[in-house]
This record gives C-alpha cells, structure tokens and sequence, in this order.
C-alpha cells in the first residue's frame, strides 16, 4: 500500500550521511571557536560590529538604523524560542551566536570569517555558533532570514542535532515569518502575511499559488521525502513553511506534531517515520484536508479560523438542514456522495460579506461588486472532498462548484459535500451572518 511510502529509505545514503557528519562537525567546529580559530578581536577598519546580550552582529554594511535594530530583534525572538521548544529561561542565558551580515562575502573569506569549506549559499547558513546572512534587497528579508538561521542555532543548541530537512527548514520560516516594530521592541514569530507587502522578498505564498495553479504541487508526502539537497532550490522552502503551517495546526495533525518536538532530533527519516505512524489511521483523510487547505493558503489567511476538517462519520440521512457561515471557510455538511449522484442544493438568508463605507448585504447569489475566483464575492458555492487512500500525482486545489439560491449537480467525484461562501480567506474575518441551506441527495442507481 502507499500508506508506507514515506517509511520507506526514500532519502539516499550520502544525503543521510551528509547530515550525520555535519551535526558531528558542528560539534567540532564549536570547540575549535572557544579556543584559537577565528579569533574577532582587533576587526579590520570595514567591519562593525554591533552586540546583544544573545548576538554579536558582525557586518561590513553601513550602519542604518534598520541594521542597528537587530540585536534587539535577536534577543526578543529568544523567550519565544524557549517558550516553544520548553527550555528554561535560566538554561540559555549565557547562549550567545556571532551573526555576520555580508554585504562582500570576499572580504569575510579573506579575513577567515567566512571558512570556505562550508557550502556555497545564496541567503543563509548556519554552522555551530555563527550565521552568515547575505545582504538583502530588503530590510524586512534581512530580519527574517536572521531569525530563520537563528531558529537553527537555537534548535542546534537545544536538541544538539538536526531533524529531517522539512521539519528543520519548514520550522525555521515558520519563526522567521514575523512582524516588528522597533518603537515598542514587539516581535511576533510566526505569522502569515496579510499582504505581500508585508513581507517584501519573501514570497512563499506566491510560489505554493503559482504550482497549485500551474498543477506542479508536490503532494505532502513528497515534502516530507525532501533530502539535504533539496533546499538548494528556493520552492522547497516555501513547501517545507506549507507542511508545518499544516501540521502544527490543523486539528487532525496538532496533538502528534507537538509531541513530535518532543523526541530527539535525527536526521534521517526515523522522525517522519514517527509522526507517520502515529497519524496512519488519519492520514487519507489528512491528503484531502492539505489539498483543500492549500487552496486556501493565501495572504491573509487567518490561524483564528477552523480549518478544513472533513466530518468522522455521515448524516443520517440523504438530507440535511444547516447554517453555512460567512465567516468560515469550506463547512462540512455529512452528506457523503458517489459519482453520478444528483446532488440538490437551496438557500436562503442574508450575510454581510464586506464592510466600507457601508455593509455589503449578500444572498446565496452574491454580489457583483467584487469577484473572487471569477465568480460573485458571497456566492453559495461547493465542493467534494474525500478520503486519499493512495498518494496522489501531485497536490491540487478542489473544484469549486457555483450553486446560487438553487442548483442541481450530477457528482463528478465522489466525497463529502462542503459549502461555503465565496470569498478569499483573508476577507473572511469581517463578515457576519449565515445562509440557511437544505442539501437533498438522490442517489444514483446501483
């Protein structure tokens, strides 16, 4: 069965072994620190340097106020990383990271900042007690990809080895993705944008969007699959942010996902052998749930509101009665059907879809003041969702069916019936009210 597909040993033995030595030479290479390499003392006239109580920031750009703020970025993200991983305040109070910001990566090569047998990299890296970030077009992309290696020095410190490549990555965009504002000295660690301008350089929403769209989404078991090298290419940072956005949250994954930080890290596939394990039974029902999920991780998408969650058990019968809110994404109904059955949909009622100047007052028709996916924002619209037994070719998003006050559709797929208003999830949080809706299956003919 392809349940097992991802215990199988799909990462190669070098990638394996690539790991393995590199939590072994991050150990060494830490020692080597504490005594005589890369002596910091007496900096050549290009360097400044800026300290923190938990960073010293090493850099040859010039010092704006942008630049100034990061020691206190640093040493507001590391509560946060405590109270996430458990660790003890007391337990990392001497920690303490060098963090070059590079504007010419030549000059820190030349000065032994920048040893050369580590891996050439275009953003980021982290090695032991020191990270290198390259300079970036932005100042917002500067912070986050500092929290992001810092989020693999604080795991590195914490769990003393690495874990498998989706969880190390997917986790460390999770804590870099943030807001800051320097006037208060307030950071938030993991965050979703509610605009792109919100994070400029970033871009990982735009990626996931684009293959969804383009058909080329990789399936869940496939980002969980990635070896050591995959992360050379920039998509797979935005898959592995995707996996852990999911599975951190999502009500089916969360309880095993948090227990999953509890075990010691590896870098093999023992981890994702472990969290699959524990999530087999729900694991076909957890493929649907990513696809319809995807579909709605955009901008703004908002972790206050339930996720999709297909129901455990079927209606007692081929109707139901039910209240579709205006402020929820897809909602299931437990009316479960096969193909060639004719699903019978009406609705009724009111709902605010959108508030400016004034209210927007929509039916089950929606309004023609806005569109969303080509069609009325606040339209009564579905879809089927069902069970994955096997892994599917790629990840995609669920059709959207128009239904309006009244509809009539032969089911094209077999699955559960979902319903929701039209409306992209970041615009969901303003609305109020429900349409009353009455779902009546006829069931095709054996």
């Amino acid at each position: 069965m392809q349940y097992f597909s991802i215990c199988r040993a799909e990462v190669s033995c070098t990638a394996v072994l690539w790991w393995k030595l590199r939590s072994i030479a991050v150990a060494i290479y830490a020692f080597c620190l504490s005594s005589t390499c890369f002596a910091q003392q007496d900096l050549p006239a290009q360097f400044r340097t800026l300290e923190g109580k938990h960073v010293r920031i090493v850099t040859d750009m010039p010092l704006d106020d942008d630049l100034a703020q990061l020691p206190a970025l640093f040493d507001a993200a590391v509560p946060q990383w405590c109270r996430e991983f458990g660790v003890a305040p007391s337990k990392v109070e001497n920690w303490k990271v060098t963090a070059y910001m590079m504007r010419a990566r030549e000059r820190f090569v030349r000065e032994g900042l920048l040893p050369t047998h580590l891996p050439e990299f275009p953003y980021g890296f982290q090695w032991g007690d020191e990270v290198w970030v390259s300079e970036q077009p932005t100042s917002y992309y500067h912070r986050h990809l500092l929290l992001h290696e810092g989020t693999h020095w604080f795991m590195s410190k914490h769990f003393g080895s690495n874990g498998p490549p989706w969880l190390m990555e997917g986790l460390a965009e999770w804590y870099g993705t943030h807001r800051w504002s320097p006037e208060t000295g307030t950071l938030q660690m993991g965050v979703i944008p509610k605009t792109k301008l919100e994070v400029p350089g970033w871009g990982r929403i735009t990626v996931i969007q684009s293959q969804l769209e383009d058909g080329i989404a990789p399936t869940l078991e496939l980002i969980l699959r990635y070896g050591s090298r995959a992360h050379q290419d920039a998509e797979a940072y935005a898959w592995s942010w995707a996996a852990v956005v999911f599975l951190k949250h999502h009500p089916d994954s969360r309880d095993v996902f948090e227990r999953l930080l509890d075990q010691p890290m590896r870098p093999d596939m023992s981890m994702t052998r472990w969290l699959f394990q524990r999530l087999r039974k729900r694991w076909p029902k957890l493929r649907a749930e990513w696809q319809a999920t995807l579909a709605d991780l955009e901008y703004g998408f908002d972790l206050e509101l339930p996720m999709v969650e297909l129901s455990r058990s079927s209606a007692a019968s081929d109707e139901v009665r039910l209240k579709v809110a205006a402020d929820k994404s897809w909602q299931p109904t437990g009316i479960f059907v096969k193909r060639g059955d004719v699903v019978r949909v009406n609705a009724s009622g009111r709902c605010i879809v959108g508030r400016s100047r004034r209210d927007w007052e929509s039916g089950p028709e929606g309004v023609t003041l806005d569109y969303y996916r080509g069609r009325p924002l606040g339209e009564l619209v579905l879809t089927t969702l069902e069970p994955l037994k096997q892994e599917p070719e790629r990840s995609s998003a669920p059709q959207l069916i128009p239904v309006g006050r009244e509809a009539d559709w032969a089911a094209n797929a077999s699955g559960e019936v979902l319903l929701r208003i039209n409306e992209r999830i970041g615009g969901l949080a303003d609305n109020s009210g429900h349409l009353d809706v009455v779902v009546t299956v006829a069931r095709r003919a054996p």
